[in-house]
């Protein structure tokens, strides 16, 4: 046998670990599902979301050309990829690719749902809908792990932009989510985890919600199925009762880490960003500006930033700027771990309130609620105009020299 022949069996195995054989699909508006998706023309593209993700293997990638693409629903069940060979669900160009509902779709399922699925990225999509019922833009859910939805743009959902449960493993990065939660009396956010379950035990951050940005979500709708009668959410970001106190959840809570990182939350109804219930979250380099716009209507407790029933929590480097006119604190605390909860270097625009805990509080900037300027904002206001994300940071970015440099939103 010659050098080379004793070496194609070990060849054959490498190229098969390195995903090698993966394919690109494409989908088309005008493609055709008898075609074989593997040409980006309307010869060859297919037409159908859910018959493009029937075909798909571990390492291969659908690639959505522009236009809008209507479905009941485009539910990714049971797809798999793995750690090395990922499934890539990508828009061909960025936010060309709309993805929104037909008028019969079932209004108590999502308009992007991930179910029992794994190792996925959705990339790059818009996502929006306008039917009243449970739906949220992207779901994922039930057991799925290691799903990645970044660069998309969610908005107009009944409740939700993009929301999480029963779930580990996640990254949601670089998305924008507005202007939902409207039209939903369980009373959602822009961006929500609630009660996800730990696939493992291993060290680090199991869910990272990085460079988002949240705005205009909100509810006024009260929050009836727990007996309330005013609204109590419509938050940009919530890490939600990963204790499991309202049942249904990891049995003995979720433990693992939590990452809230480079977020950018303004001008939501509820909170800018919230940690209800849960542990071990580090809410690190945010900014939030002039959320609360709804809730203080009914209470007058929150913060631009609460932290709320937590142990072993960080809040760290991130800029809080209470809107003057309402009743609301920049950072609330609330019956957390004193010993383990740290609040270091922030810059706060408004009243801080800890609710008497002795927790480990450090290096804080904390001014009047009249120093609006303070931070040194390019031009702050929630009257933004955007194309791309990066379009906030006209708004939102620090100036040269700006007292608060180093804090908030690293552009």
């Amino acid at each position: 046998m010659t050098k080379l022949n004793k070496l194609l069996p070990t060849l054959l195995l490498t190229i098969l670990a390195s995903g090698s054989f993966s394919a690109e699909y494409y989908l088309r508006v005008d493609g055709n599902d008898a075609n074989s998706g593997k040409e980006n023309t309307k010869a060859a593209a297919w037409q159908s979301f859910q018959f493009a993700l029937s075909r798909l293997q571990p390492g291969d990638t659908l690639t959505v050309n522009d236009g809008t693409y209507f479905s009941e629903g485009f539910y990714i069940e049971n797809l798999h990829g793995t750690e090395n060979s990922p499934i890539v669900i990508r828009s061909l160009n960025s936010l060309k690719s709309i993805l929104n509902r037909t008028e019969n779709a079932n209004p108590d399922r999502s308009v992007v749902e991930f179910s029992q699925s794994s190792y996925i990225v959705f990339d790059g999509f818009e996502v929006t809908d306008n039917l009243s019922g449970m739906e949220s833009g992207v779901d994922v859910r039930n057991s799925s792990h290691h799903i990645t939805v970044k660069n998309c743009y969610i908005h107009d959902c009944a409740c939700g932009g993009i929301v999480s449960r029963l779930s580990d493993y996640l990254i949601f990065d670089s998305n924008i989510v507005r202007d939902n939660a409207k039209r939903n009396k369980w009373n959602c956010s822009g961006l929500s985890i609630w009660h996800p379950v730990e696939l493992d035990q291993q060290p680090g951050f199991h869910i990272e919600v990085k460079n988002n940005v949240a705005f205009e979500n909100e509810c006024d709708i009260a929050f009836t199925p727990l007996g309330f009668k005013n609204p109590t959410d419509g938050n940009g970001i919530i890490i939600d009762d990963f204790r499991n106190t309202q049942g249904g959840g990891q049995e003995g809570g979720y433990k693992a880490a939590v990452l809230v990182e480079n977020n950018l939350s303004f001008n939501n109804g509820g909170r800018g960003i919230a940690v209800f219930e849960s542990d071990n979250v580090t809410v690190k380099n945010n900014t939030t500006y002039h959320n609360l716009r709804i809730i203080t209507k009914y209470i007058d407790y929150s913060g631009e930033i609460s932290i709320d029933n937590s142990k072993g929590s960080v809040v760290e480097n991130n800029i809080m700027v209470k809107n003057p006119d309402v009743r609301s604190k920049g950072l609330r605390c609330y019956d957390n771990d004193g010993l383990n909860t740290r609040v270091t270097g922030n810059f706060i625009v408004g009243a801080t309130d800890f609710c008497g805990q002795t927790l480990t509080v450090s290096d804080n900037t904390v001014l009047d609620v009249s120093e609006q300027k303070a931070p040194g904002f390019m031009k702050p206001t929630v009257n933004v105009k955007f194309k791309t994300i990066a379009d906030f940071r006209k708004y939102f970015g620090l100036k040269k020299g700006a007292k608060a440099s180093g804090k908030g939103v690293m552009w």
